[in-house]
C-alpha cells in the first residue's frame, strides 16, 4: 500500500535535481556550441533534453531541441534536423502551446524544410510559428523572420496576394529590424511579378534605402534590372547593371544582363558572343540541380527562341526540365519525365510548357509526328505540375490568377493537340482535347460547388465545415469591397490559413474537402448526355482561334472554325442589335443576316438531333443570346415567322461540362418560394418604379409554400432571414454593372447588394430568378468566366440561375415570368418552362410584331442544370404503411369471415 505514495515522493524530491542537472548541462552545451565543438555540444544538449523532460521543464527543453537542430543545420545535415523537429515539435506543442519558445521551434522547422525544398510543409511550419507568437503576444525579429520567410514561399508559389498579407503584417514593425530590407524587397518582388510596375518601383526605392550589405544590393538590383527593362528605362537598367558590377555580383548574371544591354543597344554580334559565354559559364553548375538553374536556362532559351534558333532553345529547355524533376536525368531530347513526378514547383510547370512549345515549333519545320506527339505529352506534364501548384493554394484569388496566367499556354497546348487529333483521329487525343478545354474553366467555382455537395460525405464535423465556409465567404466579401480594408483582409486571410492548417492536422479528409473537384471524363459526359437525350457545344475562345467541341451520346466531333477576328467581329455586330430596343425593328433584314451568319460561324449548324442543348461558352460568347440566332435565312420581317434556334432547341448555359454532369441532391424539405418585388414606387434612392413587378411575383399564387414581399417589406434584414429557407428565390427588381468597379449589383428596397454581400449568403440547391436588367453581366476573367451575380449565387449552393444580358422591358418580362411561374408550379421542368413562355410570346397574336423581336424576350438566359419544384416531397414510407394497413385489414376480414 505504501509503494505508490513512496514513488510519488521520490519523484517530487528528484524533480529539482533533474531541473538543476538540465540547466547545468544546457549551460555547458551552450559554451561548446559557441566554440563550434558541435559533436560534444550535441551530446550535452541531448542529456539536457532528457533532464528537462524528466523534470517537466518543457520551455528549456524547447531551447535545447532548437540548438540540436541548429547543429545539424550547421553540419549540412538538414534531413536529420527535419526528423528531429518532426519528432519533438508535437511533444512540445502538447506541453507548451501558445508560447514564444514553441514559436521558435516551428520557425526553425520552417527554415530547414525550406532548405530541403519541402515548400508546403515549410509554409505550414511558419504559419504554426506565427500562431504561437500571436498567442504569446510577443513581436520581435523572430516574428518578422517568420513573416518574411512565409511571404517568400508564397512568392515562389506565385501566391502574390497571400505574400502581401504576410508582408503588410510586418511593414509597420520593421523600423529597427534587421529584416527591414528583406520585407521591402519581398514587397517589390510581389508587385513586380503581378505586373504592377509602379508599385514595384516604389518598393524598389524603399528597399534600396534599406540596403545594409552588399548581398542586399545584389539581391535587389538583379530584379531591379528586369523592372527597368519592363519600364523601358534603359538608364535605370544600366544603373542597376553598374551597381551589380560594383558589388562584384554573380559573374554569370552580369554576362546575361550585359548581353541584354548589348541587344537593347542594337549591338547584335556582341550580344550573341556574351550569351554564348553566359551559357558556357552556366553549364558546369548544372550538376547540382536547382530551380534557380531552371529559371536561368528558361530565360536563355527564350532569347534563342526569339531569334529563331529553335534547336538551341529546345536543348536549353530540356536542361531546365532536368533541373526541376528530381529523378529525371535523361539527356536525350526526346525523353520525358513520368507525369507522377509532377510537383508543387512553378518552374516544373514553366520548363515543361516551354519545351512543349519549342517541340511544336520543331514539328512546324520537320512535320514529323514524333515531335508533335512529344509536344503534346510535355503540355500534359506542364498541366500536371500546374495542378500540383494550384493544390497548394488556399486563396480563391490566387487560383483565379493562376488560371488567367495559364490561359495562353492552354491555347498553345490545345492547338498542338488539335493538330495531332486531325492526323490520328485517336479517341485518346480527343479526350486530351476535352481535358484541355475543360481543365482551365471555372476551377475555383467548381471546387466551391463540389465542397457544398460533398461535405456531408466526409468524416469532418459540420461545425468545422461551417467555420471554413464562413471565413472563406468573409474573405471573399472583404476583397470585393469598394474600398478594401487591407488590415481586415490580412486578418481574415491569416485566420483562414491557420484554420485550414489546424484542421488538416486532425482530419485527413480535409484536403479532399478543400480540393475535391475532379473534371468529368469524356465517356462519362457522353453517357450523361445520352441519358438526358441532349447534346453539348463546348467552346474555347483563344487569341488565334475558336475551338468547338460538339459532344453527344454517340460520340464527339472537334471543329476549329475560321480565324477569331472574323468571329469576333460577327459577334460584336450581332450584339450591337441589343443596345437599344428599336435596333432590330429598324433593320430586320440586317439582323436576320447577322444572326444566321453567327449561327454558322459557331458551328451550330452541325448540331445533332436531340432537342436539349447545353452550351458552355467562353470569351465574348458569354454575352451571346444563343436562342435568338437564326437557323436559316428569314423571308419575313415579322419576328413571329423567323427560324429562331429556340424553336428547335431547349438551350441551357453552363460554366463547365464537368459541373453540368454533376448530380444535385434534392433537399428532403421542399422549401418555400420567396417572391420579391421592391417596386420602388417612391423612387427610393433615385430608382425608377417597376409597376409590373408586383403582378409578376403574384403569379406564384397565394399558398402556404409562397412567401411574397413587396415594397418596404423587401429589406436586407428580411433577405438574410428568408433566403436560406427558400427553394426558389424570385427577385423582380433593378440590377446593373457598376460603371466604376465593373462589379454587378442588385437592388432591394433599403440597400444595393454587391458581390461582397451576396457571397456571404447560402442558397442551398435553389433556383434563383433575377428578372432584372443586366443581372447576368460582369467582368470576364480568362479561365474563370464571368464574375457576375450568377456566379455569386452558384458559389454558395444555388443550383440554377435565370439572369439577363441587357436592360429588360418591365412589361414583357413580367408577362414571360408569369407564364414561366405557372408552368413551374405545375411541376414542369424549369428550362422547358422558360422556353415555352418565350415561344408563347412569339405566338401570341395580341402582341405587335415589334414587341416580339429578341430584344424583348432573349435577354433572360437559363444557367445551370434542370430544376423541378416539388411543393411536398412524396414520402414512400406512408405508401408502405398504407399498404400494410390495407393488407392487415383484408387478412382480419378473412379471419372474421371464416370464424
Amino acid at each position: 500500500m505504501l509503494r505508490l505514495p513512496l514513488l510519488f515522493f521520490l519523484f517530487l524530491s528528484s524533480a529539482p535535481f533533474f531541473a538543476q542537472d538540465g540547466e547545468k548541462r544546457l549551460l555547458e552545451a551552450d559554451s561548446l556550441y559557441d566554440l563550434k565543438e558541435d559533436e560534444k555540444a550535441f551530446q550535452e544538449y541531448e542529456k539536457a533534453v532528457a533532464a528537462f523532460r524528466e523534470s517537466g521543464n518543457y520551455l528549456l527543453m524547447a531551447k535545447a531541441v532548437e540548438r540540436q537542430a541548429r547543429i545539424y543545420n550547421r553540419l549540412s545535415q538538414r534531413e536529420k534536423a527535419v526528423a528531429l523537429l518532426n519528432e519533438k515539435a508535437p511533444i512540445l506543442a502538447k506541453e507548451i502551446p501558445g508560447t514564444f519558445e514553441l514559436g521558435r521551434i516551428y520557425n526553425f522547422q520552417g527554415y530547414v524544410l525550406t532548405r530541403t525544398d519541402q515548400i508546403g510543409q515549410a509554409l505550414t511550419a511558419y504559419e504554426n510559428a506565427l500562431l504561437q507568437f500571436q498567442a504569446a503576444d510577443q513581436f520581435d525579429d523572430s516574428v518578422i523572420f517568420a513573416l518574411k520567410e512565409a511571404a517568400q514561399l508564397c512568392i515562389r508559389n506565385l501566391e502574390y496576394e497571400r505574400a502581401l498579407t504576410f508582408l503588410r503584417a510586418a511593414e509597420n514593425e520593421i523600423e529597427n529590424s534587421r529584416y527591414r530590407f528583406n520585407i521591402f524587397n519581398s514587397f517589390f518582388l510581389s508587385y513586380y511579378y503581378q505586373g504592377d510596375y509602379q508599385a514595384a518601383k516604389n518598393y524598389f526605392q524603399k528597399a534600396e534605402a534599406a540596403i545594409a550589405r552588399p548581398k542586399d544590393s545584389n539581391k535587389l538590383h538583379r530584379t531591379g534590372f528586369l523592372l527597368f527593362k519592363e519600364l523601358e528605362d534603359f538608364q535605370g537598367a544600366r544603373e542597376s547593371f553598374n551597381t551589380l558590377q560594383q558589388f562584384d555580383a554573380d559573374s554569370l548574371m552580369l554576362l546575361n544582363y550585359e548581353a541584354q544591354l548589348a541587344e537593347w543597344e542594337g549591338n547584335t554580334s556582341n550580344s550573341e558572343v556574351l550569351y554564348q559565354a553566359y551559357f558556357d559559364g552556366l553549364e558546369p553548375l548544372l550538376t547540382d540541380k536547382s530551380r534557380e538553374n531552371a529559371k536561368l536556362l528558361c530565360e536563355l532559351g527564350d532569347h534563342y527562341l526569339s531569334k529563331g534558333q529553335i534547336p538551341k532553345a529546345l536543348e536549353l529547355f530540356h536542361l531546365a526540365v532536368i533541373q526541376v524533376y528530381p529523378t529525371f536525368d535523361n539527356s536525350d531530347i526526346y525523353s520525358i519525365p513520368n507525369r507522377s513526378q509532377a510537383q508543387q514547383e512553378s518552374w516544373a510547370m514553366t520548363s515543361a510548357h516551354k519545351k512543349a512549345k519549342a517541340l511544336y515549333l520543331v514539328f512546324g519545320e520537320s512535320r514529323n509526328l514524333k515531335d508533335l506527339n512529344l509536344s503534346c505529352q510535355y503540355y500534359r506534364l506542364a498541366l500536371a505540375s500546374a495542378e500540383e501548384v494550384r493544390r497548394a493554394y488556399r486563396s480563391d484569388q490566387a487560383a483565379v490568377a493562376l488560371a488567367e496566367f495559364g490561359y495562353n499556354w492552354i491555347e498553345d497546348a490545345l492547338q498542338a493537340q488539335y493538330e495531332l487529333y486531325a492526323k490520328t483521329g485517336s479517341p485518346e487525343d480527343l479526350e486530351a482535347i476535352f481535358n484541355w478545354m475543360e481543365r482551365n474553366r471555372a476551377g475555383v467555382l467548381a471546387e466551391s460547388i463540389q465542397r457544398n455537395r460533398n461535405s456531408e460525405l466526409l468524416n469532418i464535423p459540420d461545425s468545422l465545415v461551417l467555420a471554413e465556409k464562413e471565413l472563406r465567404q468573409q474573405l471573399l466579401a472583404a476583397r470585393l469591397q469598394d474600398a478594401p480594408n487591407t488590415d481586415h483582409i490580412d486578418s481574415l486571410q491569416n485566420a483562414y490559413t491557420i484554420l485550414n492548417r489546424t484542421i488538416q492536422s486532425e482530419y485527413p479528409d480535409w484536403e479532399r474537402y478543400l480540393s475535391s473537384f475532379k473534371p468529368v471524363s469524356l465517356p462519362d459526359l457522353q453517357q450523361f448526355l445520352q441519358k438526358k437525350e441532349a447534346s453539348m457545344m463546348l467552346y474555347f475562345w483563344g487569341a488565334k482561334k475558336l475551338y468547338c467541341l460538339q459532344i453527344h451520346g454517340r460520340g464527339a466531333e472537334m471543329h476549329s472554325p475560321k480565324g477569331i477576328k472574323e468571329i469576333d467581329q460577327s459577334a460584336r455586330n450581332f450584339l450591337g442589335f441589343f443596345e437599344n430596343r428599336q435596333a432590330i425593328a429598324n433593320d430586320p433584314s440586317a439582323y436576320a443576316q447577322r444572326a444566321n451568319q453567327l449561327f454558322k460561324l459557331l458551328e451550330l449548324d452541325k448540331l445533332p438531333a436531340p432537342e436539349n442543348l447545353w452550351i458552355i461558352p467562353d470569351g465574348l460568347l458569354n454575352y451571346i443570346p444563343f436562342e435568338a440566332l437564326l437557323t436559316a435565312s428569314a423571308e419575313s420581317t415579322d419576328p413571329s415567322n423567323w427560324p429562331f434556334l429556340i424553336l428547335e432547341k431547349n438551350i441551357r448555359i453552363g460554366v463547365s461540362a464537368s459541373l453540368t454532369a454533376q448530380h444535385f441532391s434534392v433537399p428532403k424539405e421542399a422549401g418555400k418560394v420567396l417572391a420579391w418585388a421592391p417596386e420602388f414606387s417612391k423612387r427610393e434612392r433615385g430608382l425608377e418604379p417597376l409597376p409590373q413587378s408586383v403582378a409578376e411575383v403574384q403569379s406564384w399564387g397565394d399558398t402556404e409554400f409562397v412567401k411574397m414581399e413587396t415594397g418596404d417589406q423587401c429589406t436586407w434584414t428580411a433577405f438574410q432571414k428568408d433566403v436560406p429557407q427558400a427553394r426558389i428565390i424570385h427577385l423582380a427588381t433593378h440590377a446593373r454593372v457598376n460603371p466604376k468597379t465593373l462589379d454587378p449589383e442588385i437592388e432591394i428596397i433599403d440597400k444595393t447588394l454587391g458581390l461582397s454581400e451576396l457571397y456571404q449568403m447560402e442558397y442551398p440547391n435553389s433556383l434563383i430568378i433575377l428578372s432584372a436588367c443586366e443581372s447576368g453581366l460582369g467582368q470576364y476573367r480568362r479561365g474563370e468566366g464571368l464574375m457576375n451575380l450568377n456566379r455569386a449565387f452558384t458559389y454558395n449552393g444555388a443550383q440554377t440561375v435565370i439572369a439577363s444580358l441587357w436592360n429588360v422591358n418591365d412589361a414583357i418580362t413580367s408577362r414571360i415570368m408569369q407564364h414561366f411561374t405557372n408552368r413551374v408550379m405545375d411541376k414542369e421542368e424549369s428550362s422547358q418552362a422558360l422556353r415555352e413562355a418565350k415561344i408563347d410570346l412569339l405566338r401570341d397574336l395580341s402582341i405587335s410584331p415589334d414587341k416580339k423581336t429578341p430584344y424583348y424576350w432573349a435577354a433572360l438566359t437559363y444557367n445551370g442544370p434542370e430544376f423541378r419544384y416539388q411543393q411536398k416531397g412524396f414520402d414512400y414510407r406512408l405508401l408502405i404503411l398504407g399498404l400494410g394497413v390495407l393488407i392487415g385489414a383484408w387478412l382480419l376480414r378473412r379471419w372474421m369471415f371464416k370464424t
